[in-house]
């Protein structure tokens, strides 16, 4: 009977841990995704001081570049404004270090950057566009590169010192590989199109558009420009956006990734239209400064998925005509921002983000084939339960 008994209690605790693995949650990350990631989870948090520092230095970094750009800004002066003199359409190019590209490459660069605008439906604008191009090729650090400059697509947005000029700085680095635009008969490639184009970025709001209506402005510059990185006009496949933002459901990273961003941007990505409203209409507490970087920083929470091609896939989606409307209306944003999507703000959002990233599932949830498993324990838990009440004998 002892036997029996023992036998009985230790099928009883199996089947009850089978069932508790096939229901509970699955894990946020497989394991080998843990393994691959725990060299990241063995960093300590920063202290007060760590984070204090890397504040001035990021300060420091912002105004050096924005120094450097103004300087650039004085150097192109002159052919901004015979441009706008002579209402030339295009943007005024500038080379950081002339010297290392050759004649043809720099007509090249020229050539494909005025390609671009026109693709923008750009002509002459009240706001005068300067692109300083810099080809970064291996140079050691310390040397004469300055390590204030980004390592990304950078604008200077126009301030109240000078309302009628945007400068984007646009690097083109080459680290331990030949270039297109080293080569002795220098040819246009996709990746430099694309990279020359995006280079227009956020400057290329203001050419088309003008400056944005006072709130519209405040709202943008508190986010630092985000969701105005990309230009419109270029069509991104969805698997690429994904692969940049380390959203691919089949790697083992995907929740790891996921779990990265903002709690709103994360409940956004699950399809609730309430927090993708909250989370397209919040305001940053970030320092109101004209410089906009491109450059991705790990230190900081993302807000939605795809963030820098939201005003580009709106603009796609409205048409560049309504989209005008928007940006220079003195409305507040919600409503602004409602009325030229002609549907509510939230559930604008969550269509296109389910283009960039599918629906996600929030919450305990037995996955799908591990649902029969469980269903098929608990009968067989059932039945031996009936089999032992009906061979059970009083004696």
């Amino acid at each position: 009977m002892a036997r029996q008994l023992r036998w009985w209690i230790v099928t009883s605790v199996g089947a009850c841990l089978v069932i508790a693995i096939a229901y509970l949650p699955p894990r946020p990350m497989p394991l080998l995704g843990q393994r691959f990631f725990r060299v990241f989870q063995t960093f300590e948090p920063p202290t007060p001081y760590r984070l204090r520092v890397q504040e001035l230095a990021r300060r420091y970094r912002i105004t050096s570049f924005e120094l450097r750009m103004r300087e650039y800004g004085e150097a192109m002066r002159p052919e901004l404004e015979r441009r706008r003199a002579l209402e030339l359409p295009g943007p005024t190019v500038y080379f950081a270090d002339p010297g290392s590209l050759s004649d043809s490459a720099r007509s090249l660069v020229r050539t494909m950057l005025g390609t671009a605008w026109s693709q923008l439906g750009l002509r002459t604008s009240k706001i005068s566009v300067g692109v300083v191009v810099d080809v970064v090729f291996d140079r050691p650090p310390g040397g004469e590169s300055p390590g204030h400059m980004p390592a990304a697509n950078a604008f200077l947005l126009p301030d109240s010192t000078n309302r009628a000029t945007c400068l984007a700085y646009v690097p083109i680095i080459y680290w331990g590989r030949p270039g297109v635009l080293t080569q002795a008969h220098p040819a246009p490639s996709r990746e430099l199109t694309e990279l020359l184009r995006n280079g227009l970025g956020t400057c290329g709001y203001f050419a088309a558009f003008g400056a944005p209506g006072h709130d519209i402005g405040r709202w943008l510059e508190s986010r630092h420009y985000e969701f105005a990185l990309d230009p419109w006009g270029l069509v991104v496949p969805p698997e690429s956006t994904r692969a940049g933002s380390l959203l691919d459901e089949d790697k083992p990273w995907f929740w790891s990734f996921v779990y990265r961003y903002q709690p709103g941007a994360v409940e956004c990505m699950a399809g609730h239209a309430d927090a993708c409203r909250r989370t397209a209409l919040a305001r940053g507490n970030g320092d109101l400064v004209p410089v906009v970087s491109a450059e991705r920083q790990w230190s900081k929470p993302p807000s939605l998925a795809g963030a820098d091609r939201y005003f580009a896939d709106l603009v796609a989606d409205i048409r560049p005509e309504r989209f005008s409307r928007f940006w220079n209306s003195e409305l507040p944003v919600d409503t602004a921002l409602a009325m030229a999507m002609r549907m509510p703000v939230g559930e604008w959002t969550r269509r296109w983000q389910a283009t960039i990233v599918p629906p996600i599932r929030l919450g305990p949830a037995a996955p799908f084939s591990a649902t029969p498993l469980a269903t098929l324990l608990g009968v067989a838990a059932v039945v031996l339960v009936m089999r032992t009440a009906t061979r059970r004998q009083v004696r």
